[in-house]
C-alpha cells in the first residue's frame, strides 16, 4: 500500500486534512466496494468523491469516519494509479510523486 504521504500527495490533500488512527478491516473493504461501483465514470472521478467526502467529515467533526476514508483513499490510490494526480512539468513530462519517477502521459 502507498505511504500516507503519498496519498496525500496523489489526492491533492495537504498533511492538515489527513487524519489518522484506523486500521484497514472488512468494513473500508466495504466502503472502498461502495466507490468502486463508480469506477464508470472514471478513475479520477471515484478519487474526488473519496477526497469530498474526506473533507466533508472533518468538516462535520467526524474525525473517526474521515480516517477511515483515508485509508480507503489509500487503498484506491494502490489499486488505481491511474486516478492519482500527476504533476506536469516544465518539459512537458509529468511525474507520477512517486519515487522521483517520471512518465510520459499521452492524451
Amino acid at each position: 500500500m502507498i505511504t500516507l504521504k503519498e496519498c496525500a500527495e496523489f489526492a491533492g490533500l495537504s498533511s492538515d486534512e489527513l487524519v489518522t488512527g484506523s486500521v484497514f478491516s472488512s468494513k473500508h473493504r466495504s466502503l472502498l466496494s461502495s466507490y468502486v461501483l463508480n469506477l464508470k465514470r472514471s478513475p479520477s472521478a471515484v478519487r474526488q468523491m473519496i477526497v469530498s467526502d474526506v473533507l466533508a467529515a472533518i468538516d462535520l467533526g467526524a474525525s473517526k469516519h474521515a480516517a477511515d476514508l483515508v485509508l480507503v483513499l489509500r487503498m484506491f490510490l494502490s489499486k488505481h494509479p491511474e486516478a492519482r494526480i500527476v504533476r506536469r512539468m516544465p518539459d512537458g513530462k509529468t511525474s507520477d510523486m512517486r519515487r522521483g519517477a517520471t512518465i510520459l502521459i499521452f492524451e
